[in-house]
């Protein structure tokens, strides 16, 4: 539709929790809010909102957290991570924070319990964040638990197992890699 939507190629987009909204990231540097109910209606505006605009930066993956689908992570082309409140029409991000700056970010995944978020980024690198660490104010910036190089270009990276023990991670030239998170070792698959 012309009057809605975004204006550019939309790289990412992810249902909440319970599948009955979604958000999408774009090229446009903006992250939007659907209505997943009548989607397909051509005389519905399915768009709830705009979650947020990234300044100048295109957003490469957008992830809601998982407890409360309350926010959204988007990692951009330059390296940043962002979190944003899941509610549209936010002037400004909650937090924003960056392992290396010109890294894009490809992947995000959350922890089951939303305290941990891992970046897969395009020169290699896996960050493993900490968004709660323990003792520090809730509006400080995650702190970095480590940082992993896969040697490759990382496009995908899922968290494997039910005690999320393992990070699967996935990249160019079909290259694929488990990391145990306890030992922070890399093991590549053929």
């Amino acid at each position: 539709s012309p009057f809605w939507g975004h204006r550019e190629a939309v790289n990412s987009v992810r249902f909440n929790g319970i599948g009955d909204d979604l958000i999408s990231g774009s090229s446009d540097k903006s992250i939007l809010a659907w209505r997943v109910d009548g989607f397909f209606n051509p005389l519905l505006n399915q768009q709830v909102g705009k979650i947020g605009k990234t300044g100048d930066r295109a957003v490469r993956v957008v992830r809601y957290r998982p407890v409360n689908n309350d926010q959204v992570a988007a990692g951009l082309e330059n390296g940043e991570i962002q979190l944003w409140s899941a509610l549209p029409d936010n002037q400004n991000p909650i937090q924003t924070f960056f392992a290396q700056k010109d890294d894009r970010v490809l992947d995000l995944a959350f922890s089951q319990d939303s305290r941990l978020l891992f970046s897969g980024h395009g020169s290699g690198a896996v960050v493993q964040w900490d968004l709660q660490p323990q003792g520090v104010p809730q509006t400080s910036k995650p702190t970095m638990v480590s940082k992993t190089e896969a040697g490759f270009p990382v496009y995908a990276i899922a968290l494997v197992g039910s005690r999320e023990t393992d990070l699967a991670i996935a990249g160019v030239r079909n290259r694929l890699a488990l990391l145990n998170l306890k030992t922070n070792q890399l093991r590549n698959i053929s």
